[in-house]
């Protein structure tokens, strides 16, 4: 926030009144008119290892004023009594108020801190740097663009230059490695570094590393309106995507992967993470799920407890989670808060998870899996079955829209966490009632 502290400041007379009354310091006491606009950039919270809440913020006050220049002791005094005069030399004094500010304004136009939306493209190409904007772009953006620009002219061509990107977009961004062995179907991975010949668990040697390198960005606010929020455009980043195409390495392709995360458990309560709006519930009897007597870490290996012979009290937690195999994603139920009687409401995409896509952990069940590049607007609510005559609904789930292009995949990541054991709960998650 920029002020003007000559103006709070006494002048030639200091109260004393050398000038009958008129005082060269009324513009410290009443013709001065401020006007602020707080944007918070962005607020994001984490937790540190010991749990501590550590806030995050940025925050920019632009604040307009109008500077009032009092021109009535320039005028003879026995002049000053008339009050058409006072009253015309006031509204001139507002305007030169404000030609004066201007002037003085000039020296922010330098300033990538301070510098406003009609400038902000001068400066920039003071430095040879194109400013990319999206549809949600704001001044903040724009300024960390012009402020990180060194940064990212050294960085270019390195994958460390993504980090610098990602910054300036304040977006959660992952980059993963990518494995082929067929150079059709690509394999994300977390990023690796080994010798010669050797891939990382899960690729035998059939499998190589890939040009390609994925930009996994998590959904984790809303960019449409209050009335149409949204979690996805084909228009957002569009920024962000450039800066990538100019900052990849040579002979590589960045591939764009867009995360939806859903957190419940087994209570069978509706778990909201309210920011952006996602609602989880799970249905039926998810007794099966609690692990019995002779609990172990992995069934059948040597942790386990051979109580009962080889037939583990606790066999049927891996065969009931395991049989959640169908999803559907539908483009319905907008804004609803998923109750007992809910179901999917209008189909759009069916498929099938795999074991592969089944991850099952000592306190939640981790349900991972992709949806090719598609074109399908609205999505916006997800139903997971147990295949049968019919299907049994188990996990459903609403949020804000998610538009689908044929150049970016969706991954899901759906966290169940078991009865008695609740999703960690922070500053953007909570846990309501049954519905």
């Amino acid at each position: 926030m920029a002020t003007r502290e000559n103006l709070f400041a006494l002048n030639f007379d200091m109260g004393w009144d050398f000038d009958d009354g008129f005082h060269f310091d009324t513009g410290s006491t009443g013709g001065f008119d401020i006007e602020s606009e707080v944007d918070y950039g962005s607020i994001r919270f984490e937790y540190n290892e010991i749990g501590d809440c550590v806030i995050d913020s940025e925050v920019s006050i632009d604040v307009n004023y109008t500077k009032f220049v009092d021109l009535l002791p320039l005028v003879p005094e026995k002049f000053r009594s008339s009050a058409v005069l006072q009253g015309y030399l006031y509204a001139e004094g507002i305007f030169v108020g404000i030609w004066l500010s201007k002037i003085d304004d000039i020296r922010y136009m330098l300033d990538p801190n301070r510098v406003g939306e009609t400038y902000i493209g001068y400066l920039a190409d003071l430095i040879n740097v194109t400013l990319k904007s999206d549809v949600d772009s704001t001044i903040l953006d724009l300024r960390r663009q012009v402020l990180n620009a060194v940064d990212w002219y050294k960085m270019k061509g390195t994958y460390g230059a993504l980090d610098v990107i990602t910054y300036m977009y304040q977006i959660d961004v992952t980059i993963y490695d990518m494995y082929t062995n067929d150079y059709i179907n690509f394999y994300t991975t977390d990023w690796y570094v080994g010798d010669e010949g050797v891939n990382p668990t899960g690729f035998d040697s059939t499998y190589y590393k890939s040009p390609h390198f994925g930009v996994e960005v998590l959904l984790d606010r809303n960019r449409g309106t209050d009335s149409t929020p949204k979690l996805w455009e084909s228009d957002y980043l569009d920024g962000f995507r450039e800066y990538i195409e100019e900052t990849r390495p040579i002979n590589t392709v960045p591939h764009y992967i867009i995360l939806l995360n859903a957190i419940t458990d087994t209570t069978g309560d509706v778990y909201t993470i309210t920011n952006p709006i996602i609602r989880t519930k799970v249905y039926g009897d998810w007794d099966a799920a609690t692990l019995r007597f002779d609990q172990g870490e992995v069934l059948g290996s040597a942790e386990e407890w051979y109580f009962d012979e080889g037939n583990y009290f606790d066999q049927s937690q891996s065969a009931f989670l395991n049989g959640i195999t169908k999803y559907v994603l539908g483009t319905g139920s907008k804004g609803v808060v998923p109750d007992d009687s809910w179901d999917i409401e209008t189909s759009a995409i069916t498929g099938t998870i795999t074991a592969d896509n089944i991850t099952i952990y000592s306190d939640r069940v981790e349900y991972e899996f992709t949806i090719s590049s598609v074109n399908q607007d609205g999505i916006s609510e997800l139903a997971m079955y147990t295949p049968g005559t019919p299907d049994t609904l188990r996990i459903g789930c609403t949020f804000p829209d998610i538009d689908l292009t044929d150049d970016i995949e969706l991954k899901i990541l759906i966290q169940v966490y078991f009865s008695d054991l609740a999703p960690p709960v922070g500053p953007s998650a909570s846990s309501g009632g049954s519905s």
